[in-house]
């Protein structure tokens, strides 16, 4: 499912992620991938206790930092819209310099402090059972 309202994600909301990886896609544009497990009471019934995949597409960037203390599966405490400054400046000089401007700036942040700001072309959100 194409993610064309990216309001839908604050419905990840203590989704357990498993698996956040960084990779090159088929088409050779790298992609940011984190797999999970959305809870219960998300309140979108399509994810709710579901695992789901949320594959960011044409990543121009990611920034952040990723924490490894925490004890089994971490947790997603928020997923928005918007970047810090200094990561607008970033890609505004990627697109000056002919990268492609991304179409959205996202920020995730984790249970453990775990803090990860994107800029990509595309958000799909695929549901694995």
């Amino acid at each position: 499912m194409r993610i064309a309202d990216i309001e839908l994600l604050e419905y990840l909301h203590d989704a357990t992620v498993q698996e956040i990886c960084f990779a090159t896609g088929a088409n050779g544009f790298k992609i940011l991938m984190i797999r999970g497990k959305c809870d219960e009471d998300c309140g979108y019934l399509d994810w709710a206790g579901k695992r789901i995949v949320v594959t960011l597409s044409d990543v121009i960037l990611a920034s952040g930092m990723l924490f490894g203390h925490v004890a089994g599966e971490d947790m997603i405490q928020s997923f928005s819209q918007g970047v810090s400054a200094k990561t607008r400046q970033w890609v505004a000089d990627l697109s000056s310099a002919g990268i492609s401007t991304p179409t959205a700036l996202l920020r995730f942040v984790l249970q453990s402090g775990s803090d990860i700001e994107v800029a990509c072309g595309e958000i799909n959100v695929t549901v694995a059972e």
